[in-house]
Formats: C-alpha cells, structure tokens, sequence
C-alpha cells in the first residue's frame, strides 16, 4: 500500500515535473534564440546614434508644427464656411 502511494505520489511529481518543463522549455528556447540573434546585430555608433536621435526630433518637431497648421487653418476655413451658413 506505501509503495502504491509512494508511485503514486512520484507519478503526480512526475506530471507537475514534465508541465513545467513542456512550458519553460519554449521560453528558455526563445530567450537563448534571441540572444543569439541579438549578438549578431551591428550596433549604431554613439555618433550614429546621436545624430539619428537628432533627425528624429527634427522630423517630428516639423511634422507636428505642419499639423498643428494645417488644423489651425482648416479650423478657420469651417468657421468661415458655418458663419456663412448661418447668415452671420
């Protein structure tokens, strides 16, 4: 009977065992790929970097200020075309 549960017990261990196994072994598979393929990568150079960082904000600060004239003026064009409508 002791050696029943004993097997018992074993097998139940044995199912948790192979569970946690069946879902960390992609994971830890995942993380060992990326890795790898992170060594790969060609890094920028710190002046690379700066000077990308910089042309972004360059570009955003322009296309922020062309939205932000474009909604103006489409703000102003609808006003004019409702005020017109209204007879005012």
């Amino acid at each position: 009977m002791a050696k029943a549960q004993a097997n018992e017990e074993q097998s139940a261990a044995g199912r948790i065992g192979g569970f946690f196994s069946r879902l960390t072994g992609p994971l830890v598979q995942y993380f060992r790929e990326t890795m790898a393929e992170l060594r790969k990568v060609t890094w920028p150079t710190r002046q690379e970097w700066f000077n990308l960082t910089v042309l972004v904000l360059v570009v955003m600060v322009a296309l922020s200020l062309l939205l932000a004239g474009l909604d103006l003026g489409y703000t102003k064009l609808l006003d004019l075309v409702f005020s017109a409508v209204r007879g005012g």
